[in-house]
């Protein structure tokens, strides 16, 4: 999600047959005024599934995020794994980002975790990037961009060749 001023999206699977298997990445940068709300669900109807989300939000400006997901396991749904991390990185104050993980385990045989933060850059990271002779705009990218790496990695060479320029465009205005 990069564009619009308001944006509301639910993304959702059920996973209904045994061996599904559910992987969801995110990535928004919101700036200016803009407010994102966005939903996900991962439903374990089914044993011997797994689903990972990894949701990552960098927000400048007087952006706004709200970030709630939902992984359901049925009772029925043994030996199921779930995964969900939202991490939100907030680029100056003005920002607010909100995060609502939410669990619902219907049996004891699964293994789910989840995480979610919430926070500025590391002032210390920017400290040690300039004291190595890096300008401060240029810490904050490096730092913004190895933040998404990880997510950009996940998604088909076309689209994460796409996505990393978006994202240095947003992050030349610094």
């Amino acid at each position: 999600a990069f564009g619009g001023s308001l944006s509301k999206n639910n993304f959702g699977v059920i996973l209904n047959g045994q061996g599904a298997e559910s992987n969801m990445y995110g990535l928004l940068f919101g700036s200016n005024h803009q407010h994102f709300d966005n939903h996900t669900l991962h439903d374990h109807a089914a044993g011997q599934t797994r689903s990972d989300i990894d949701f990552k939000v960098v927000l400048r400006d007087r952006a706004v995020s709200a970030y709630t997901g939902l992984i359901r396991i049925d009772r029925h749904a043994k030996t199921c794994e779930a995964y969900q991390e939202n991490r939100n990185l907030l680029l100056n104050k003005g920002t607010r980002a909100e995060t609502i993980p939410e669990l619902e385990i219907l049996n004891e045989d699964v293994r789910c975790t989840h995480g979610a933060t919430i926070g500025p850059i590391d002032p210390m990271m920017v400290f040690y990037l300039q004291a190595r002779g890096i300008g401060y705009q240029d810490a904050v990218r490096m730092i913004v961009s190895g933040f998404v790496s990880d997510t950009l990695k996940q998604v088909p060479q076309d689209l994460q060749e796409r996505l990393s320029e978006y994202v240095s465009q947003r992050l030349e205005h610094i």
